[in-house]
């Protein structure tokens, strides 16, 4: 695509989960993925931000992945499986035929029951795909078939051998499973097909597709398993240096996230390999990306191991400078948006934007009175991506119902409204209105939802990342005065593309 804030464009915040499911669970790529571009493109939206695609542990956070290469499973589709002609007419058809098979849980299960299945090389267009992630794939499919066999405990729990990725140790097991390792090969065929006509679809449409990258990576995951000197980590898999943030107005203790830091001597002495991988994947996955926590890559706050604060951490310089040149001479494109919220200095500043890379800005941020506050509409640039919440934020309406009656007012007396206008419309055009070159709107805001509707709660591990719209609540009244609005600030062009 062209640049990220090359010229005005609006978009929508909703991750593939967000989607609905008829048959409960979580969205998948099933035709409401598809009904959703149709949607965007008649309204006029031009982009469509989601959350890291990689599949989750039992929590669900799409920020601590088994994987920072692999699919989730669970977004795959199998009503979309069988409208697949090419797909419908093999072995793996007629599996998907068999009565009883509803969701990912009865196909997985049917593929390991019946010897994983027919050739792989009957499958269409499977040679491409496995020459398109070989890289990743084989440490992936290792790790999550001995993960299995070891009852799905963390691999620093596993045996020596297994932990330290000895072939003796790993070798027997593998042979043992050999249908758990082609099932999900199978499951990781089936979601780089589909998620690849997916985007086709969206693009062909004039929707750009907009990825996430966490800076971290969840210690127990493929990721360190298999480049553990990648990682601050002791003889037995534990971090020796955690990830978090200090302490600061809204946390006297700071956070520990518990994840382990980058090795960055190890990761700078094989030319950033790793990471250039990582980034390569994600944007042949999405037309633009965000990289969580961008600040990390100019000084992360690293805590001792054993911290139940993050108290006694320290600020430690990254090589973020050499780490973006050594992916844009690989790449040759940096098609990334920072996300540069929370305590940030001139050094990460002047990272980002010698690079040229656009930052992130939050409406629900700009109302402190500080007339240089970055988050106030007249102050936003506009090399910036400007939201009226992310998915770390309440919903505008249940945001401002849970102020003080003083604040209500100020911020009403900010944007020049009055008690009886809608402070949710206000934020929207605010935002819509705005200098910014990219504008992204949360659906929960477009659909003018209030309390008990956001997608997560930082610091919180229960009740997360579980919510989803249903198409009763999106009349054709709101898709047309959205376009009206775009039409307006100037968002839309006669002929969108990608």
């Amino acid at each position: 695509m062209d640049g990220v804030t090359s010229r005005r464009r609006a978009g929508v915040l909703l991750h593939l989960t967000s989607l609905p499911a008829p048959h409960g669970g979580g969205g998948r790529m099933s035709e409401d993925a598809w009904r959703f571009v149709d949607w965007l493109a008649e309204t006029g939206f031009s982009v469509w931000q989601i959350l890291p695609l990689g599949p989750t542990h039992e929590d669900r956070s799409p920020y601590l992945s088994l994987s920072a290469f692999a699919g989730n499973p669970e977004m795959i589709s199998l009503s979309r499986m069988l409208a697949d002609q090419a797909l419908a007419d093999t072995w793996l058809g007629e599996l998907l035929r068999r009565p009883g098979m509803e969701d990912m849980e009865t196909l997985r299960r049917a593929l390991r029951e019946n010897g994983g299945g027919g050739d792989l090389k009957q499958l269409p267009d499977s040679e491409a795909f496995f020459d398109r992630n070989r890289a990743w794939l084989a440490d992936y499919v290792a790790f999550m078939t001995l993960r299995h066999a070891q009852g799905d405990i963390a691999w620093w729990h596993w045996p020596e051998g297994l932990r330290h990725r000895r072939r003796d140790a790993i070798e027997p097991v593998m042979a043992a499973n050999q249908a758990v390792s082609r099932a999900l090969l199978v499951e990781q065929y089936l979601f780089d097909r589909q998620w690849f006509s997916l985007k086709a679809y969206a693009n062909d449409k004039g929707i750009a597709l907009f990825g996430d990258i966490p800076l971290y990576v969840a210690q127990d995951s493929v990721d360190v398993w298999a480049n553990q000197a990648y990682f601050a980590l002791d003889d037995e898999g534990q971090p020796v240096e955690m990830a978090g943030v200090p302490p600061d107005m809204f946390s006297e203790e700071g956070q520990v996230w518990g994840n382990p830091v980058f090795n960055w001597e190890r990761l700078r002495e094989n030319h950033f390999d790793w990471w250039i991988a990582r980034i390569e994947r994600q944007l042949a996955l999405v037309d633009l990306v965000r990289i969580d926590h961008f600040r990390g890559l100019q000084a992360y706050w690293s805590i001792p191991a054993g911290e139940k604060t993050a108290v006694n951490g320290r600020w430690v310089e990254a090589p973020g400078r050499e780490l973006l040149a050594a992916v844009q001479g690989a790449l040759g494109r940096l098609p990334v948006v920072a996300e540069d919220l929370g305590y940030i200095t001139a050094e990460v500043d002047r990272l980002r934007e010698d690079f040229g890379i656009p930052c992130m800005r939050v409406l629900q941020f700009g109302f402190d009175g500080s007339p240089e506050n970055p988050h106030w509409i007249p102050n936003v640039g506009a090399n910036t991506v400007y939201y009226t919440g992310t998915h770390d934020n309440d919903t505008v309406i249940s945001w401002f119902e849970s102020l003080a009656p003083d604040a209500q007012a100020w911020i009403r007396s900010m944007l020049g409204i009055g008690q009886e206008d809608s402070i949710l419309d206000a934020m929207v055009d605010g935002v819509l209105e705005s200098a910014a070159g990219l504008a992204m709107l949360p659906m929960q805001d477009i659909l003018g939802l209030g309390a008990g509707n956001r997608m997560n709660l930082p610091g919180t591990i229960e009740g997360n990342w579980r919510w989803r719209f249903q198409w009763e609540q999106l009349g054709d009244a709101i898709g047309a005065a959205y376009r009206r609005r775009l039409v307006r600030a100037g968002r839309i062009e006669d002929e969108q593309r990608y």
